[in-house]
């Protein structure tokens, strides 16, 4: 069960099958130790075919550093990352290995990544939404094999 971080809960809550015509929606938060979360820019959405349009590549192209999200970088537990899907995976410029590396770019180094998805992958209800951890420094392999054993996941109740 995840946390009900209510910053983020509010702002994502409807990302599931509700919100299909919305395209792919991309948005992350540092979270601190004692779970406060602070929103490193602007939620995107989007669906270009090509993984470099993808919301995923372009948010953290956007995302300038710590300092302009407004916090500190040594007070970040882990970056929480809530995509509508997982990251696509194929490919060297598929968004599962190419966003850890734009973070690193940020400004953030090398931190626990935790990424969510919020709706049904490839609207199979028998593939709830999914999450998988892993770190921004991660080796390409590292990635492919957290990614390969991703969860399940829901909200906690409130």
């Amino acid at each position: 069960m995840r946390p009900r971080n209510q910053v983020i809960f509010n702002l994502v809550e409807e990302w599931g099958a509700k919100a299909k015509g919305l395209g792919v929606q991309y948005v992350a938060h540092a979270i601190t130790a004692a779970g406060v979360a602070t929103c490193l820019g602007e939620s995107l959405a989007g669906g270009g075919m090509e993984p470099k349009t993808h919301p995923d590549q372009e948010y953290w192209r956007k995302v300038k550093s710590p300092d302009d999200a407004g916090i500190d970088l040594a007070a970040i537990a882990r970056i929480e990352i809530d995509c509508t899907l997982l990251p696509c995976a194929g490919g060297n410029d598929g968004c599962l290995l190419i966003v850890p590396f734009l973070v690193q770019q940020a400004g953030f180094g090398d931190l626990p990544l935790r990424i969510f998805s919020h709706r049904y992958e490839g609207g199979d209800i028998s593939k709830p939404k999914r999450y998988f951890d892993c770190r921004s420094a991660s080796p390409r392999g590292e990635l492919k094999r957290l990614f390969a054993v991703n969860g399940s996941w829901d909200w906690a109740a409130p």
